[in-house]
């Protein structure tokens, strides 16, 4: 379900190509007058299915697309942590 969610739902700014990536996006209410928080935990695995990363991103008093945002934040991490195989 959370490889579908990045693959054709909320998740997509998290793909990564060559790579299972995983994911659930949300919205957390903030305050009355304040906006909310946006936020996408997430996965990536190799081709061969092994574990590459884990990220969770969370983005306080985002608003709206504010969960998209941190699709796009996660994907960036897990692309970095696949460019450097020594930082993991």
């Amino acid at each position: 379900m959370m490889v579908s969610v990045v693959e054709n739902g909320t998740g997509r700014n998290a793909q990564i190509n060559g790579y299972t990536v995983g994911g659930k996006t949300g919205t957390a209410q903030s305050a009355p007058d304040r906006p909310d928080h946006g936020w996408f935990i997430g996965f990536a695995l190799d081709k061969n299915g092994t574990p590459i990363s884990a990220v969770c991103v969370e983005l306080e008093q985002a608003g709206s697309g504010g969960s998209a945002e941190a699709a796009k934040i996660a994907g960036r991490i897990m692309r970095a942590v696949i460019a450097d195989p020594g930082s993991r």
